[in-house]
Order: C-alpha cells, then sequence, then structure tokens
C-alpha cells in the first residue's frame, strides 16, 4: 500500500495517510482531499480533519488527472478513454463520460465544455459536461384542503436531463428539510407531508 505524505507532524514524525497504488495528484476541496490513484483505479477520500481515508471510489483504468467544475470532480481515466464525474457531496461516480475516442490526459473546464488534450493525435476534443441549473420550482396542490397529513407534491424543473440518482434537499424557515430524489427526465421530485 502506498502512502500519501503529509506535512503535518505529531511529535516531530511526519503524519502518513495509506491511500491507493501509484497515488498521482491530490486535490483540497472543503475538509476532503482528493487522491488518484493510478495503479488500482480509484480515487481515495480524505478526511482532512482526522487525516485518514474515508472512502475510496472505483472510477475508470489509469486515472492520471482530476479537476474541479463546482462540486463535480472529474477524473481523467487514461487507459479506457472515459472521464469519471464524481459528485462530492456524496462522493459517488454519477456518470462516466467518453473522452471522444482519444486516452485523456489533461482537461480545462470552462462553464460548458470540458477540452480533453490528447498528446497522442496533437489535438484537443471538446466534451459538453454542461450541469444542469435550477429554473423553476413548484407544488402540485393535493386534493382538498391544506391539512394535518396530507401531502404536497414538489417539483424542480431543470434547463437539462438530470443524471440517474441526482437529488436536492430544502429547508424550509421551520428547519424542516425536504428530499427531491425522483428524477424525471429535467424535473426532480418530492413528497411534503403537511
Amino acid at each position: 500500500m502506498n502512502k500519501l505524505a503529509s506535512p503535518i507532524v505529531s511529535n516531530g514524525i511526519p503524519i502518513v495517510i495509506p491511500v491507493g497504488k501509484e497515488p498521482i495528484q491530490s486535490l483540497a476541496l472543503k475538509k476532503k482531499i482528493y487522491v488518484n490513484n493510478a495503479g488500482d483505479n480509484t480515487v481515495s477520500v480524505i478526511d482532512a480533519v482526522k487525516n485518514s481515508v474515508i472512502k475510496t471510489i472505483p472510477v475508470g483504468i489509469r486515472p492520471l488527472f482530476m479537476t474541479f467544475s463546482g462540486r463535480i470532480l472529474f477524473v481523467l481515466n487514461n487507459q479506457d478513454n472515459t472521464i469519471s464525474m464524481i459528485d462530492t457531496s456524496t462522493d459517488a461516480v454519477v456518470k462516466t463520460l467518453s473522452s471522444g475516442g482519444v486516452s485523456p490526459v489533461f482537461a480545462i473546464s470552462n462553464g460548458g465544455n470540458f477540452y480533453v488534450l490528447n498528446a497522442k493525435s496533437n489535438s484537443v476534443n471538446i466534451v459538453d459536461i454542461n450541469i444542469p441549473q435550477l429554473i423553476g420550482m413548484n407544488v402540485v396542490e393535493a386534493a382538498g384542503k391544506y391539512s394535518q397529513n396530507n401531502s404536497l407534491t414538489i417539483r424542480a424543473t431543470f434547463d437539462k436531463e438530470l443524471i440517474p440518482g441526482s437529488s436536492m434537499r430544502l429547508t424550509l424557515d421551520t428547519n424542516r428539510v425536504i428530499l427531491l430524489d425522483t428524477v424525471e427526465g429535467k424535473n426532480l421530485t418530492g413528497i411534503y407531508t403537511i
């Protein structure tokens, strides 16, 4: 098992955090650090407060580069020509994209596009990664009057198709949380019981 050396010391000894095989790069986001392990096709998630691996995420073959766009971590997998999209709020792969038939070695996000550089063919492939944006919300009223134990369906509409497994939480001013987790094309719905 390889170890990622950290500048943090305890009693003069560096703290060492075991990660996957052949770690290539590390990126920090809030209180987590992501490390791509090219030797075992994983991404290690480190809790930067506890200095320990909290999750290991399987990705494509030979992940050589990572970059963020919002809360999505893009992992470029060099040997199977794919890009793994990891939602950093759940630390799970939510989608795997084709890199356009090239072995990706580097990419830059420009809002809705991902530029994948291919050193072998001296080219740049453009991959559309536009993340859906919320464009509206509405409530589908329940039959009858608003009363206790009556349910309402709340629908959020986005400008693009949603990834299966997408969800969002709404927090009311009463601190009650409503989970919208049913994906229907560009809509995300949930039930609110009064």
